[in-house]
C-alpha cells in the first residue's frame, strides 16, 4: 500500500487537496485579507459587526432614497 506524503506548496495557484501551504503564503493570505482597524465603521473587532454596520447605513439610505423620490417636487 502506497503512502502519500503531502507537499508544502508555496504558491497560491496549487489546485491540490491533499497538500499544504507554506508559511510564506500563510502571511501573503494574511497581508491580502487587510485590517479590521482600517474599517471605515464603528465596529472594528469584529467582521461580522462590521458588515451588519455597513448594512444597516445601506438600508437607512435606501429608506431615505424611498421617501425623497415618493415625493413630488
Amino acid at each position: 500500500m502506497a503512502v502519500y506524503v503531502p507537499q508544502i506548496v508555496d504558491n497560491l495557484n496549487s489546485t491540490s487537496t491533499k497538500d499544504g501551504l507554506s508559511a510564506n503564503q500563510g502571511r501573503v493570505l494574511k497581508n491580502q485579507q487587510g485590517k479590521l482597524e482600517d474599517l471605515n465603521t464603528t465596529a472594528k473587532g469584529n467582521l461580522v459587526a462590521a458588515i451588519n454596520e455597513v448594512k444597516k447605513v445601506e438600508a437607512d439610505i435606501s429608506s431615505v432614497l424611498d421617501d425623497v423620490n415618493g415625493e413630488i417636487i
